[in-house]
């Protein structure tokens, strides 16, 4: 079940973030050890996300409360069985971000993030993207879809670098079916463990 309610840890205590990028691969090894057999199954990584909350103020009765807030959030949640976007405060825009390259046929580009020599896909925008076509703005001739796909009416033109900035949420849901929270005060709480997975939705161009 897909929402689109924002989550922001940054007010609530928590400390910075662990984040792992991960991939399913299939590897065959055969008898004799010589040799690997790859299939790479995504074309794009997973991230495990991780938080660790000192102290959380508040009791479950107090909507208001730091407490009440994150423990209703996963109760509104279903633990893990919603997803919702997340707002990475340390990562969350696109700067000049190149995502294609045209060749005067292809009219269907998903946006993605370079990160090194690697590359991270970008579905769940906040706001309008800004596109550049060889650094000149793009100010029409295209769609948006809500998974990040830009549509342009007529194919960009052979050699046309496709650029993008702007800024964007990753969509989540949470990794345990259990919320551990342990009252170490008189309503104060803490959680050691609070832990994300990154959600890619269907209509995947690679």
């Amino acid at each position: 079940m897909h929402q689109n309610i924002i989550f922001d840890p940054t007010p609530f205590g928590f400390k910075f973030p662990s984040k792992s990028p991960s991939f399913d691969v299939l590897i065959h090894t055969p008898i004799a050890k010589i040799g690997e057999i790859r299939a790479s199954v995504q074309p794009y990584p997973i991230w495990d996300i991780e938080y660790e909350l000192e102290w959380a103020r508040g009791a479950e009765n107090l909507p208001s409360s730091i407490y009440g807030y994150l423990l209703g959030f996963f109760l509104q949640m279903g633990g893990p069985f919603s997803d919702f976007l997340y707002d990475d405060p340390y990562d969350n825009q696109a700067v000049n971000a190149s995502f294609g390259i045209g060749d005067g046929t292809l009219t269907q580009f998903q946006l993605i993030r370079p990160i090194g020599m690697g590359q991270d896909i970008v579905q769940n925008l906040n706001n309008a993207p800004i596109l550049y076509g060889n650094n000149v703005v793009l100010s029409s001739g295209y769609v948006v879809s809500p998974t990040g796909i830009i549509t342009f009416a007529v194919a960009p033109a052979a050699g046309v670098v496709l650029t993008w900035s702007g800024s964007f949420f990753y969509r989540v849901r949470f990794l345990d079916p259990a919320a551990k929270f342990s009252q170490f005060a008189r309503q104060i709480w803490e959680m050691k463990s609070l832990q994300l997975r990154s959600v890619i939705l269907g209509s995947v161009l690679a």
